[in-house]
C-alpha cells in the first residue's frame, strides 16, 4: 500500500503545469509574432518631433509610414516621405525628382533664408538681381539620376535640401500614408529689404536643429 501512494503521488506531481514555464512559453510566441509582423507588415508608426513640416504634421503628432509604397510606385512631387539623413530620420516635402533643376535665391551674407523660386516668380526675381545684385542672387541645383530634393513645407523653419543638399533615393524609408497630407502651401518670393543684411531672422545653430529639422521616431 505505501508503495502504491509513493507511486501515486508521483504521478500527480508530473501532472503539474509550471506557471513560470507557461508564462516563457506565451513570451516567446508575442516575440515571434511582433517578428513576423515587422519582416511582413509595411507599415511603421512614426512620431513627429519638429516643426518643418507645420501645420500639415504638429509636434508629437503620430503618422504611419509605407515601406514598400516605393516597390509599386513611382516618387512623385509633392509626396511626404520619411527618410535618413545624418543618422537622424526626418520627414519632408518631394519638390524636385532626379532630372529636375531647380533654382535657389540664395543671399550675399550667407544667412539661412534660401528661397526656391517658381516658374511664375521668376521674371519679378530676375528684375530684382538687375536692380539690386549686391543683396543675393540665384544658385542653380540640377539633380542627377537617383536625386531628390526635399523641403519642409514650415519652410522658414526648416532643415532640408536648402542646407543638406539633394538626398539619394537609396535614403528613403517610405511614404507617409496616413493621415492624409494635402498640398504644400504656395510659397511665393518674398523680396527682400534693401540692405547690407536683407534679413535678421536667427541663424540656425546645432544646438538649435532638434527642435526644427522635423525629425521622427520610427516604432520599429
Amino acid at each position: 500500500m505505501a508503495s502504491m501512494f509513493h507511486e501515486h503521488e508521483s504521478d500527480g506531481a508530473e501532472d503539474r503545469i509550471d506557471p513560470h514555464a507557461v508564462h516563457v512559453r506565451i513570451l516567446i510566441c508575442i516575440a515571434a509574432a511582433m517578428l513576423l509582423i515587422y519582416c511582413f507588415c509595411p507599415y511603421r508608426l512614426g512620431i513627429t518631433i519638429g516643426r518643418s513640416m507645420s501645420p500639415e504634421l504638429k509636434p508629437n503628432q503620430p503618422f504611419i509610414i509605407d515601406s514598400n509604397y516605393y516597390r509599386n510606385h513611382r516618387l512623385a512631387i509633392d509626396d511626404v516621405i520619411v527618410f535618413r539623413q545624418y543618422g537622424d530620420v526626418l520627414v519632408k516635402r518631394v519638390i524636385g525628382l532626379p532630372g529636375d533643376t531647380l533654382w535657389i535665391y540664395e543671399y550675399s551674407d550667407y544667412s539661412d533664408d534660401k528661397q526656391v523660386i517658381s516658374a511664375e516668380d521668376m521674371p519679378s526675381v530676375l528684375d530684382f538681381i538687375d536692380n539690386w545684385p549686391e543683396v543675393g542672387g540665384l544658385h542653380r541645383v540640377s539633380l542627377s539620376q537617383g536625386q531628390v530634393f526635399v523641403m519642409g513645407d514650415n519652410s522658414t523653419d526648416s532643415l532640408d535640401s536648402r542646407d543638406f543638399g539633394p538626398i539619394s533615393t537609396g535614403q528613403i524609408i517610405g511614404r507617409i500614408c496616413f493621415p492624409h497630407i494635402a498640398g504644400p502651401p504656395i510659397n511665393r518670393w518674398t523680396k527682400p529689404i534693401k540692405k547690407a543684411r536683407p534679413f535678421n531672422r536667427r541663424v540656425k545653430t546645432s544646438a538649435s536643429h532638434d527642435a526644427v529639422k522635423g525629425a521622427i521616431i520610427l516604432m520599429e
